[in-house]
């Protein structure tokens, strides 16, 4: 069953949140400790979103995920470069990386804009700059051609 991201990221919000309220001290604390290690420095919010999806595929964090990815294209992450931190998450964690780099992708599905029940080659295509009606006409050639050859 694949996990609904965005529904996972409302939640913890929620979920954290009420932990704010119960143990303040601890949570105040991890906030501002968030906030300050995002921030825009040296490098950029966006790129330190990114490293830390790299990181939570590692670590095996789907929530970490969630938060990431929503985060990371909030700060302007593209496809493309979102797909590439997937792959430094492989890396780094090797076989356990590589199945929680399924879950980013799916994640990253969720988050990213999208046309209305796309499939992810759509997207793919997309993140090689092309755009919807080029990826369209590319799907009619290939189901005409595929109706031909089913003939053969």
């Amino acid at each position: 069953m694949k996990t609904d991201y965005v529904e996972m990221y409302k939640s913890l919000e929620e979920r954290l949140a009420q932990l704010g309220s119960e143990i303040p001290g601890p949570m105040s604390g991890f906030a501002r400790l968030h906030k300050k290690a995002v921030e825009q420095g040296a490098l950029s919010s966006k790129v330190k979103e990114l490293m830390a999806l790299a990181i939570s595929i590692v670590v095996g964090c789907e929530g970490c995920i969630a938060y990431h990815v929503h985060d990371a294209v909030a700060a302007g992450a593209t496809c493309q470069e979102l797909l590439e931190t997937i792959g430094v998450g492989i890396l780094m964690g090797g076989g356990p990386g590589s199945i929680y780099a399924a879950h980013a992708l799916d994640a990253m599905e969720q988050f990213l804009p999208k046309e209305e029940n796309q499939p992810l080659n759509f997207f793919l295509y997309l993140c090689n700059g092309s755009n919807l009606k080029s990826y369209q006409e590319k799907e009619l050639n290939y189901v005409n051609h595929q109706s031909t050859w089913s003939g053969l």
